[in-house]
């Protein structure tokens, strides 16, 4: 971790859907501080959205992805069941990658930990 992050509080961790351009992640990695990883990167290409969402829950990550219609659905499933689910962000299209980069890392450090938890949230916001 860059010297940056200092005594600070932990940021916002992300798992990006694959359905999501890798130049989007890259901008956001441009911050080193953020914690982000694509499905295809940690053995989740092809997987379910229930795969995804129960993968972002285990490690703390908010999902994003572009998928606005089964994925939020499943989100809501996984809130009445009682499960973890840490949030999602759904980028609306069409989309400009270095805005939405920008609103991904002004949240990662703007928010707290549970601060999106059980909330589909839609980016960007216009």
């Amino acid at each position: 971790r860059s010297s940056r992050s200092g005594s600070r509080k932990p940021l916002l961790r992300f798992l990006v859907d694959e359905d999501l351009e890798y130049a989007l992640v890259a901008a956001v990695r441009r911050d080193p501080d953020i914690d982000i990883v694509r499905a295809q990167e940690v053995g989740l290409t092809g997987a379910p959205d229930t795969a995804l969402l129960e993968r972002a829950a285990q490690e703390n990550r908010i999902f994003l992805t572009r998928d606005a219609g089964s994925v939020i659905d499943f989100a809501y499933d996984r809130v009445r069941a009682g499960a973890p689910m840490p949030g999602v962000f759904v980028v609306r299209t069409p989309y400009s990658i270095s805005t939405v980069a920008e609103e991904v890392r002004l949240r990662a450090y703007a928010s707290g930990d549970d601060e999106w938890r059980d909330q589909v949230f839609h980016l960007p916001r216009w």
